[in-house]
């Protein structure tokens, strides 16, 4: 079960500089959104970061049960230095 973590985090790392970007590239998303589906049935979103400038978070969406795999899915990602990764949606700051 964890090598489908690790081998998605060494393909998020391996194309971390395209995610970058084209994050907002439909076909890119439309190869990230199957790349998660490997991981389970999650949400997930792309967007600037609050300490960094960008985060990338996989979220159990509306099925609570599914956060400590998202939780552990997080765990193995790579720290980088333009990135934040969260198991779950943040509280968003609005104006």
């Amino acid at each position: 079960m964890n090598e489908k973590y690790k081998i998605f985090w060494k393909w998020f790392l391996n194309h971390e500089k395209i995610i970058e970007e084209i994050y907002l590239n439909k076909t890119f998303i439309d190869e990230l959104e199957i790349k998660i589906k490997t991981l389970g049935d999650f949400t997930w979103e792309l967007g600037p970061g609050f300490n960094k400038p960008l985060a990338f978070t996989i979220s159990p969406g509306d099925d609570p049960n599914l956060l400590l795999e998202t939780k552990k899915i997080i765990s193995f990602a790579p720290i980088l230095d333009k990135w934040e990764f969260y198991p779950a949606r943040q509280i968003k700051e609005w104006d």
